[in-house]
């Protein structure tokens, strides 16, 4: 045990590393792990045990370059114990407040969330998270590592969830209305994020929840007139094309939601000139190392 690095609602964080010994009882150093302990009587008492239990099974069954990983769970001693990656770096949400991004930086970091939700939803994994806060740029390869799976759910073709989570700014129209949702929700989401990058704002923001609600499912998406995209004097056409397909309200039409998938997005002209299979293969130089 190294030291606490982080304290949630129901849990502690803490920086352990794995060490065996030699014949005459002499330490080996180890690899560095994050043990995450959960008391279960806090659990039970908030009723929200099976969402851990949730957590950890999708997590169990996830292997991304793009994911932290999940090395083994087990119970002992009225706790929950989780053992990941120990992934360090800074949060997107920092990154995109410390950090004027270029329309060519943005691309590399949004091209892999696209890749990462395209892996979870052949799982049938709808994330329902995505948000800066929950993207990781690491230290060691600065790209990106998706965190927190604690509202992720499997949901097989023609399943919906009648679930309302997520975090609000980021929440699809269907999330707000009463005929359920599933993997359509990530897709807008990364509008969202798509569009704060670009403008550093908000395409939704309102004082209340209620007020929300009515923004995302009744006014049209709008773009800023006094500022281009990513600092520059006007907005890209091929971006905007981008953001008006992830943040089509309607999410049956929306961007990715047809039979190509994600595909579809990846096809978008904003991204003609990435290449795909180098950030995939961790080949393109990131825009930097936090």
């Amino acid at each position: 045990l190294q030291k606490l690095v982080g304290k949630g609602g129901f849990s502690r964080v803490f920086h352990v590393k794995a060490t065996a010994r030699k014949a005459d009882g002499a330490p080996i150093p180890g690899r560095d792990f994050v043990l995450k302990l959960i008391p279960i009587r806090k659990l039970v008492e908030s009723g929200v045990e099976h969402t851990v239990r949730h957590e950890r099974d999708l997590l169990s069954s996830v292997r991304h370059a793009s994911v932290v990983r999940l090395h083994t769970a087990f119970k002992a001693m009225d706790h929950i114990y989780l053992i990941m990656d120990l992934v360090t770096g800074r949060d997107f949400y920092w990154i995109m407040q410390h950090y004027n991004l270029s329309d060519a930086g943005a691309r590399f970091y949004i091209a892999q969330i696209v890749m990462v939700l395209e892996y979870l939803h052949k799982l049938s994994i709808a994330y329902r998270d995505v948000k800066p806060e929950n993207f990781i740029v690491t230290t060691k390869d600065g790209y990106l590592r998706m965190i927190d799976f604690g509202l992720s759910k499997l949901l097989g073709p023609g399943e919906r969830s009648y679930t309302f989570c997520g975090t609000p700014l980021y929440l699809a129209p269907e999330v707000w209305g009463s005929n359920g949702h599933n993997r359509s929700v990530d897709l807008w989401a990364l509008g969202v994020l798509t569009y704060e990058m670009a403008f550093g704002k908000l395409p939704f923001e309102a004082k209340s929840e209620s007020e929300l609600k009515q923004k995302v499912v009744g006014d049209a998406l709008k773009f800023p007139r006094e500022i281009g995209s990513f600092g520059n004097d006007e907005i890209d056409p091929r971006l905007k094309s981008l953001i008006m397909g992830l943040l089509e309200k309607n999410s049956t039409r929306r961007l990715g939601m047809s039979k190509e998938g994600t595909k579809a997005v990846r096809s978008s002209a904003w991204f003609k000139d990435l290449d795909w299979h180098a950030i995939e293969k961790r080949k393109l130089e990131p825009p930097f190392y936090p």
